[in-house]
């Protein structure tokens, strides 16, 4: 990622921004700590695990009451 901003620095900050957003980070390299993800954060590690990838993200917790971004998506997905 350019720039001093890794990625779980971007995804605290959205989440300091947008609460609601639920957030996927990835990494090919090392898995972070739990308490370095955000509330409302997965991890899914790569390569990714083409079966397993989407019952952990149906596993995130889904806030019927979470409002919309502008897109119309509440995803924001954050590579490491």
């Amino acid at each position: 990622m350019p720039g001093e901003r890794d990625g779980l620095a971007l995804a605290e900050a959205v989440h300091r921004e947008r609460p609601d957003v639920r957030l996927i980070i990835t990494s090919g390299r090392a898995q972070p700590a739990p308490a370095d993800i955000p509330d409302n954060g997965q991890f899914i590690g790569k390569p990714y695990n083409l079966e397993a990838s989407p019952e952990i993200i149906r596993a995130m917790p889904n806030k019927a009451s979470a409002r919309r971004s502008r897109t119309g998506n509440d995803w924001c997905l954050m590579r490491r």
